[in-house]
């Protein structure tokens, strides 16, 4: 292959090289994907070095899976189920729930000028955290999902093997149950 050739492969077909034994194929696809795979894992991991390490299973599951993928289905969408899904199952063994990064939810544009206003935006995010983190699980998902990862409700459906109206009606209660949280805590 010519690197012209190689910048035009498909990920499809740079995966069933790879399947076929060919390393370089893989390492492309590794590096094609790596940061999208790094930027999932982390919003679920939260530290650096154990987000490389469950990286590495992601790429291990992608090349031991990769005869399962539907040349009919989305690369990404395939890629992107491993990764949460992959992740999800790391934090299931460590005993560690998923949070999301409160940071996303925040509307507050306004810069901090003093430090009590710090103070009062941290304790926010802390109970916006909270209340995301007392979330049953699959409402948890497709919150973070939705809000730190940008997807559509459809792509979410996908990733999570859900139906998209069970996906609509997770986002939808834990949109509820995470405003009736946070409103509870501000009034405490």
């Amino acid at each position: 292959m010519t690197n012209n050739s190689d910048q035009i492969c498909s990920d499809h077909e740079l995966l069933a090289q790879a399947l076929h034994g060919d390393e370089r194929a893989f390492l492309m696809l590794a590096q094609r994907h790596k940061g999208m795979i790094y930027q999932i894992a982390y919003s679920y991991i939260k530290d650096k070095h154990e987000t490389e390490d469950v990286c590495q299973e992601i790429l291990l599951k992608i090349h031991q899976k990769g005869h399962q993928l539907n040349k009919a289905c989305g690369f990404k969408s395939w890629l992107y189920r491993i990764a949460v899904n992959t992740s999800l199952n790391y934090l299931r063994v460590c005993k560690r729930l998923p949070k999301t990064n409160a940071d996303m939810i925040d509307t507050e544009k306004a810069t901090l000028t003093t430090p009590e206003e710090h103070i009062e935006k941290e304790q926010a995010k802390k109970k916006v955290q909270a209340c995301i983190d007392a979330l049953p699980e699959k409402q948890r998902i497709a919150l973070i999902l939705r809000l730190n990862e940008g997807l559509k409700l459809h792509e979410i459906a996908e990733i999570t093997q859900s139906s998209l109206s069970t996906i609509k009606t997770n986002f939808s209660i834990a949109l509820k149950k995470l405003k009736a949280c946070v409103e509870n805590q501000n009034d405490r």
